[in-house]
C-alpha cells in the first residue's frame, strides 16, 4: 500500500522578494486514540483526517498513521524522513496524549505504559527525536502537537474534555509535569502546541478538537505567513473556549507564505490578529466581564479594539467594556426574541446574532441590512403586508442599533434608532397590533435614553415627546389596559424630567399632576402592586421637588412624606431590589433638606443620620453599583454640610473627602457617568469650605478650582442643562466669597461678577426657581460686601439693591424658607445702610421699613428676644431718617421697655432712658 498520496503542488512565497516557485512539501499526520492502558480519546482520528485534507489542499504529500504503538511510530517516522529528503517544508502533526518528563517532552503511542516512570519513558516517543530526524531531511520544519495540557496523571485527567493520561504509579504522578513544556527556539523549526504550557487542550464536544478545527480552517488563509495563520488559530481557540485555552507557538522559521495572493482580511480574521496584541492584564479584564455577562469574548475584544479602549485607564476601560457587555446582552436578547413572518428575515437575524458573537459587527450590520431590505421591498410591493413588513424592518434596525452599541458606536446606533422610529411613523395611522405600538413606544424610549446618556437634553426631549405621543395614541385606541397606562406614565415622567432640567417648571408640573391623577385612578385594583407603588412614589417625589422650588415647604413635605411611606413599604417587601433602596435614600435626603430649610436642624440631623446608615448598608450590599455609591455620596455630603454648620471642619472634611475619593474611583471606571462628575464637584465644593473652616486657604482654593473645572466640562457638554450651569455659578460664587473672606477683594469682585452674570442669565429665563434666586442673592450680597470694603459704595449699593429686588419678586413676607428670608433681610439692611451713607435718606428709610415688616412677621410666628432687639434697632434707624420721627421713637421706646423688663436688652441697644431723652428733644 502506498504510504503517500501525491497531490498537485501550489505556489508559495518565501520572505525574499523573488518570484514564486514550486516547492516540495511533505507531511506526516499521527493520530493516537485507542490507548491500551490509559484513557482513550474521542477525536484524534477525526482531527487527523481534517488536517490531512487541509494539507492536501495546500499541495502537501501527506502520510497518515493512526493508533500506532511505539515501534510503528518510529518506523513511520523513519520512512517519512527518507521520503522527505530535500523537501522545502516538512509538516508533522500529532493528535493524542503527551507529557513532559524531567524537562523533556514525550508523545504517547497507544501502547504507552504508565505503571512506572521508567516504563513510561521507555514506551513514549521523545519530541526531540522527532524534531532532529525531520530537521535533517527538510529545509523548514513545522511540528504541530494537539496533545493534552491537562495533568496527565492526576484526577483532573478524568475530565471528559481533556486529553490526559491516567496515572497508575506514584512516581509517574510525582515526576511527570502537566502538559508539554517549552521547547525553546530551534533554527528553521516551528513548534505549535494546542495550548499554553501547563494548560488544558480540549478534545472537543463535537467531531473535532477546537485546535484542529481552527487549524484546518485557517491554513489556507490568503496572503498570510504561517506564523500569522497560527496567530489566527491561537485567538480563535482562545475565543471559542472562553479564554480557557490559548495555543502556544515557538518559531525559528524565516517568513513563509502559504499563498501568493494578498489583500484585506475579513473582519473576523482581522479581529483575531488584533487580539494577539492585547496584554495579559487586558485579557483578564475582558474574560472577567465576559464571564459575568455570560457572553463570548470576541464582541468585547471588538469593542476594546474598535473603540480604542486600550489607551484608557484600567477603571475607564472596565466601565466601557461593561457598557459594551450590557449592550451586547440586550442586542442578543432582541435578536432572539424578535419574530418575523418571513423565514429568510428570521434566518438573517439568526446569522447576524452569530456574527455579532464572533465580534464581526460590520458583518452583523450588513446581514441585518439585508433583512431590512427584504422587508422594505416587500412592503413597497405588497400593500397588504405593509404594516407587518414595516414593523419587521424597524425591528431589524433596532437590532442593528443594539449591535452598534455593543461596539460602542453611538453614532451608528442613533442613526438606526431614528430610521426605525421613522418606519413606525409611516404606519402610525394604520391598523397596527397593540404589541407593535408598544414596541414603537419603547424604541423611542431607547432613543431618548441614549441621547440623554450622551448629554443632549434637547434631542432627548424630542424623542421622549414622540414616546409620549405614541403612548397616548395607544391609549386613545383603548388597547393595552393597565400596561398602556404604565407606559404613558413612564413617558410623561421622562418628559417632565427633561422639562425641569431645561427650566420649564410649569410644563413639568402640569405633566406630573396629570400623571398622578391617571395613576391614582388605578388605586383600587393596584393596591400592594410594587410597580404601581414605585410609579406613584416617583411622581409624588417630583411634585414635592416642584413645591420646594416654589418655596412651598409644607406642601413639599406633604408629598415627600407620602413618598416616604411608599418607599418604606417597597424596601420592607423587596429589599433585594437596589432601586427600592435607592428610592428610600433619595426621599430621606429630600426630607432632611426641607427640614433644614425650615430651620428644623434637629429634625434634619436625625433624618440625615438615618440616611447615612441606610446608604452604607446599600453600598455594602451592592458594591460597585453607581446608584448605591451616588446615594452614599449624597449622604456624606449632607453629613459634611451639617458638620460645617456646627463649625466642625475636621468632621466635615472627612465626609467630603470620603465622598470625593469614592466618586474618583467610579469615574475612573466609567467617565461617561455625569452623575459621578457632579458628585465629585459637590464633594470638592464642600471640601473647599471645610478647608476654610480649618484655615487652610491654599487647599480650599485648589478644591474650589477643581470643582469648577469639573462643572466646566459638564456645562460644555450640555449647555442647556440648568442644573450644571447653576452649580458652576454657585462654585464661582463660593470662590469669590472665599477670596472676600481672605481680604482679596479685587479677586473676589472679579469672580463674583462672573457668577452674578451667569446666575442673572438663569434668573431671567424660565428656569428662575428658588435655588437660582437664592444663589444669585448670595452672590450679589458678597459682591456688595466686597465693593463696600474697597469703598466702591455706589456699586455696592447697586448689588444690594439687586439682591433685595430678588427677594421682593419672591414675596418672602410669609415664606417658610429661612435661607431666602435671611438673605433678603441682609440685602435690605445693607441697602439701607449704604443709601444712608450716600445721602439717600428716603431710600434708606424705605429699605429699613421693608426689613422691619419682615422682622415683625417673624416675631409674630417665632417670637424671641433677638427678633425684638433687631426690630428695636430698625425702628430707631427709621425714626432717625424719617421726616416725622416721633411715632417711630415712641414705638422704639415701647419695645425697649419690654426688653428691659424682661432683662433682654443688649449692651449696645437703645435704652428707654435714651429714647425718652430723644423724644424730649423733638419739637
Amino acid at each position: 500500500m502506498r504510504r503517500f498520496r501525491w497531490v498537485v503542488l501550489i505556489a508559495c512565497l518565501a520572505a525574499a522578494p523573488h518570484a514564486a516557485m514550486a516547492e516540495k512539501r511533505v507531511a506526516l499526520v499521527f493520530a493516537a486514540q485507542d490507548y491500551e492502558t490509559i484513557r482513550p480519546l474521542a477525536n484524534p482520528r477525526n482531527d487527523a483526517r481534517l488536517i490531512e485534507r487541509a494539507l492536501e489542499k495546500l499541495g502537501f504529500e501527506v502520510s497518515s498513521e493512526s493508533d500506532r504503538d511505539l515501534r510503528r511510530m518510529r518506523r513511520a517516522l523513519e520512512n517519512f524522513v527518507d521520503d522527505a529528503e530535500g523537501a522545502d517544508v516538512a509538516f508533522v502533526y500529532f493528535a493524542g496524549h503527551g507529557v513532559e518528563i524531567g524537562g523533556h517532552n514525550h508523545l504517547l503511542p497507544v501502547d504507552a505504559d504508565a505503571t512506572s516512570l521508567d516504563r513510561l519513558k521507555e514506551t513514549s516517543l521523545p519530541l526531540e527525536e522527532v524534531r532532529a530526524a525531520v530537521a535533517a531531511a527538510a529545509r523548514s520544519v513545522l511540528i504541530v502537537l494537539d496533545a493534552c495540557r491537562n495533568d496527565p496523571f492526576g484526577a483532573a485527567s478524568l475530565a471528559p474534555d481533556g486529553r490526559g493520561a491516567v496515572s497508575l504509579a506514584p512516581d509517574v504522578e510525582k515526576s511527570a509535569r502537566p502538559g508539554l513544556g517549552r521547547v525553546g527556539r530551534a533554527e528553521n523549526t516551528l513548534f505549535a502546541f494546542s495550548a499554553a504550557p501547563g494548560e488544558t487542550a480540549a478534545d472537543g464536544a463535537g467531531e473535532n478538537s477546537p485546535f484542529a478545527a481552527a487549524l484546518a480552517g485557517f491554513l489556507d488563509t490568503d496572503g498570510l505567513e504561517i506564523r500569522s495563520v497560527l496567530t489566527l488559530v491561537q485567538q480563535q481557540v482562545y475565543d471559542e473556549t472562553g479564554g480557557r485555552q490559548l495555543p502556544y507557538v515557538e518559531s525559528g522559521l524565516p517568513s513563509l507564505f502559504f499563498a501568493s495572493r494578498s489583500g484585506d482580511l475579513p473582519e473576523r480574521e482581522a479581529l483575531l490578529l488584533a487580539m494577539a496584541d492585547i496584554t495579559a492584564g487586558m485579557r483578564a479584564e475582558v474574560e472577567m466581564i465576559a464571564a459575568a455577562g455570560d457572553m463570548p469574548l470576541a464582541p468585547l475584544y471588538g469593542a476594546l479594539i474598535s473603540a480604542d479602549l486600550k489607551a484608557l485607564s484600567a477603571q475607564d476601560r472596565t466601565a466601557k467594556l461593561e457598557e459594551a457587555a450590557a449592550a451586547y446582552g440586550k442586542a442578543r436578547a432582541d435578536l432572539r426574541t424578535l419574530s418575523a413572518s418571513d423565514p429568510e428575515v428570521a434566518r438573517l437575524r439568526s446569522e447576524a446574532e452569530a456574527q455579532m458573537g464572533l465580534g464581526a459587527f460590520d458583518r452583523a450590520r450588513a446581514i441585518l441590512a439585508e433583512a431590512v431590505s427584504i422587508d422594505a421591498e416587500s412592503a413597497d410591493a405588497l400593500a397588504e403586508k405593509l404594516v407587518s413588513r414595516r414593523v419587521s424592518e424597524a425591528a431589524s434596525l433596532k437590532a442593528a442599533a443594539g449591535v452598534s452599541l455593543a461596539q460602542l458606536d453611538y453614532a451608528a446606533a442613533l442613526d438606526a434608532y431614528e430610521k426605525a422610529a421613522g418606519l413606525h411613523l409611516k404606519i402610525e395611522n394604520e391598523a397596527v397590533p397593540d404589541a407593535d405600538r408598544r414596541a414603537r413606544t419603547w424604541l423611542l424610549a431607547d432613543l431618548g435614553d441614549l441621547q440623554a446618556q450622551l448629554g443632549s437634553t434637547t434631542a432627548a426631549l424630542d424623542a421622549y415627546r414622540r414616546m409620549e405621543a405614541s403612548a397616548r395614541l395607544r391609549m386613545t385606541q383603548g388597547e393595552g389596559g393597565d400596561d398602556a397606562i404604565r407606559d404613558l406614565g413612564l413617558a410623561m415622567l421622562r418628559v417632565s424630567d427633561v422639562l425641569r432640567t431645561q427650566g420649564d417648571i410649569a410644563g413639568a408640573e402640569a405633566l406630573l399632576d396629570e400623571n398622578l391623577k391617571m395613576r391614582g385612578a388605578q388605586r383600587a385594583r393596584m393596591e400592594g402592586n410594587a410597580d404601581w407603588l414605585t410609579s406613584v412614589s416617583n411622581i409624588t417625589e417630583r411634585i414635592g421637588d416642584i413645591r420646594r422650588q416654589r418655596q412651598d415647604l409644607d406642601g413639599a413635605l406633604s408629598y415627600y412624606d407620602a413618598t416616604l411611606s411608599f418607599r418604606e413599604w417597597l424596601v420592607e417587601h423587596y429589599a433585594d431590589r437596589p432601586e427600592n433602596r435607592d428610592g428610600l435614600l433619595s426621599i430621606l435626603g429630600r426630607i432632611g433638606s426641607v427640614r433644614y430649610d425650615k430651620a428644623d436642624f434637629a429634625g434634619a440631623a436625625a433624618i440625615w443620620a438615618r440616611r447615612l446608615d441606610e446608604a452604607r448598608r446599600f453600598a455594602a450590599d451592592f458594591p460597585g453599583e453607581v446608584p448605591a455609591s451616588i446615594r452614599l455620596f449624597d449622604a456624606l455630603l449632607s453629613v459634611g454640610d451639617a458638620a460645617l454648620a456646627e463649625g466642625d471642619g475636621d468632621r466635615a472634611l472627612a465626609a467630603y473627602d470620603e465622598a470625593a475619593a469614592g466618586a474618583r474611583a467610579l469615574i475612573a471606571r466609567d467617565g461617561r457617568q455625569v452623575r459621578l462628575h457632579y458628585a465629585l464637584a459637590q464633594s470638592l465644593k464642600g471640601a473647599g469650605w471645610a478647608h476654610l473652616a480649618r484655615r487652610d486657604r491654599p487647599a480650599a482654593y485648589a478644591a474650589f478650582d477643581e470643582a469648577r473645572a469639573v462643572m466646566d466640562g459638564l456645562t460644555a457638554q450640555d449647555p442647556r442643562n440648568v442644573q450644571w450651569r447653576l452649580y458652576r455659578a454657585r462654585i464661582m460664587s463660593d470662590i469669590g466669597t472665599a477670596r472676600y473672606q481672605a481680604g482679596e477683594y479685587d479677586k473676589a469682585i472679579a469672580v463674583l461678577e462672573r457668577s452674578v452674570e451667569d446666575l442673572g442669565a438663569l434668573a431671567a429665563g424660565p428656569a428662575a426657581d428658588r435655588d437660582i434666586r437664592l444663589a444669585l442673592m448670595r452672590a450679589l450680597l458678597d459682591l456688595g460686601r466686597s465693593r463696600r470694603l474697597i469703598d466702591d459704595n455706589a456699586k455696592a449699593r447697586d448689588a444690594y439693591a439687586g439682591a433685595a429686588g430678588i427677594g421682593r419678586q419672591l414675596d418672602l413676607v410669609n415664606s417658610q424658607d429661612s435661607a431666602l428670608r435671611a438673605n433678603f433681610e441682609a440685602a435690605l439692611y445693607n441697602l439701607g445702610v449704604l443709601c444712608e451713607m450716600l445721602g439717600g435718606r428716603e431710600e434708606a428709610a424705605a429699605a429699613f421699613s421693608e426689613l422691619a415688616a419682615l422682622v415683625r412677621d417673624r416675631d409674630a410666628r417665632q417670637p424671641g428676644p433677638d427678633t425684638r432687639r433687631r426690630l428695636l434697632d430698625l425702628t430707631v434707624k427709621i425714626a432717625r431718617l424719617s421726616a416725622d420721627p416721633r411715632p417711630h421713637y415712641e414705638a422704639a421706646l415701647e419695645l425697649a421697655e419690654r426688653l428691659e423688663a424682661a432683662s433682654e436688652l443688649g449692651e449696645y441697644d437703645a435704652t428707654p432712658a435714651q429714647l425718652r431723652e430723644q423724644l424730649a428733644r423733638l419739637p
